[in-house]
């Protein structure tokens, strides 16, 4: 504080004049406001009655410190800046852009007595290039190793790392834990023919398998995915290689994605069972309906990528019914209709509550007659 004020005292008004520009046309703060800045890192506005005193620009100083300053010295130290105020602004500057990523959430570190027969290395492809580190623990006959094999190699590829698999195996088994021939489907990047056209996707192929057991085939994809095989000569339920000519061949293809949701009564909070939506877009509101579901209120309809309109059916549904609130949806505000944008392969769950429509407040969309008779979707409790 002393070496403040006494710099201070030998500060002309032009310094001061620029300062207070500064703050006005850049900072936008109007006069009397406050507001700290250190290290790019921006404090405030802080409000009239809010103190920011000696010991609170101590700790903050200690903070900055400890989270880039002293690191960020320690690199630039050796470096081609010996004026200190050029080196104190690559400092402000680098910290600053460093402080707009999210932090990590922590790093372990994972020490083991010995790597001698229990661990499985594989370097870096290049190590000059920047390198990450890999730990991966697992049973080796464990269902999940089947699956992290070939995604560490995958990532070992991509992004060029070290890789150590320590296998962390039972001592005992009552019985073999696999009873499976698995195959990873994953490739690091598009492949494309000598044409320049993309290839027909990548696969799966099974060799040396045991030919007198009967065979499954089947795949394990996420579960909003509707997969459905498109090319097969055989029954994939009953595959038996000894009496195969030339090996079984099969070809699966991604059908639809699922829109999934959940619809509960706004006042109850509970399923309203029966009701109806339907999906399409503007040309064609109607391309696929369902159900609610009594249990859990789910319901679930089959989509691809592109901008959906969700609406109740027309009917007894719309009639009786009405869309109170919804969440997990990309609706433009403003608007009265329920739109979902599918932009991925990841699952997308909206959740829809809706209300009775005036007067209608003791009206039932399953009629006991219906009720009687309603079929599968009614069965479901």
């Amino acid at each position: 504080m002393d070496a403040f004020q006494s710099r201070l005292t030998t500060l002309k008004n032009d310094v001061f004049e620029a300062q207070s520009s500064y703050c006005r046309k850049v900072l936008s703060l109007s006069s009397g406001e406050r507001m700290v800045i250190i290290n790019g890192r921006v404090l405030g506005t802080l409000r009239k009655n809010e103190k920011f005193v000696q010991e609170d620009y101590g700790l903050l100083e200690k903070h900055v410190q400890s989270t880039y300053g002293e690191k960020l010295a320690e690199v630039f130290s050796g470096k081609d800046h010996n004026r200190g105020i050029e080196r104190s602004d690559l400092i402000m500057k680098v910290a600053a852009v460093l402080q707009t990523k999210p932090q990590s959430k922590g790093r372990t570190t994972i020490s083991l007595r010995s790597e001698q027969y229990s661990v499985i290395k594989v370097p870096a492809k290049d190590p000059n290039m920047p390198v990450f580190d890999i730990i991966a623990i697992c049973d080796p006959v464990s269902n999940a190793a089947q699956k992290i094999g070939p995604i560490l190699l995958i990532l070992q590829e991509v992004i060029n790392a070290n890789i150590r698999v320590v296998l962390n195996a039972r001592e005992k088994h009552s019985e073999m834990p696999l009873k499976s021939f698995y195959r990873y489907i994953l490739e690091p990047k598009p492949l494309f023919t000598d044409a320049g056209d993309m290839t027909a996707g990548p696969y799966a192929r099974f060799v040396g398998l045991p030919e007198s057991p009967i065979l499954t085939l089947n795949y394990h994809a996420p579960e909003n995915w509707l997969v459905e095989v498109v090319e097969s000569v055989y029954d994939l339920d009953n595959i038996k290689l000894e009496s195969v000519e030339s090996g079984v061949h099969s070809e699966f293809e991604l059908e639809y994605l699922l829109l999934e949701g959940h619809c509960f009564e706004q006042s109850s909070g509970n399923p309203p069972r029966g009701l109806q939506f339907t999906l399409g877009n503007r040309q064609h509101p109607v391309m696929v309906d369902t159900i609610v579901m009594a249990n859990l209120g789910y319901f679930q309809l089959k989509a691809n990528p592109g901008a959906w309109l969700l609406r109740l059916r027309q009917g007894r549904s719309a009639d009786i019914y009405a869309v109170a609130s919804h969440e997990g949806t990309d609706t433009p505000s403003g608007s009265d209709d329920v739109q979902v944008i599918i932009s991925s392969f990841r699952s997308q769950v909206v959740k829809i509550r809706v209300a009775k429509q005036p007067g209608k407040q003791n009206m039932e969309l399953l009629t006991d007659e219906s009720e009687e008779s309603g079929g599968l979707w009614n069965s479901i409790t």
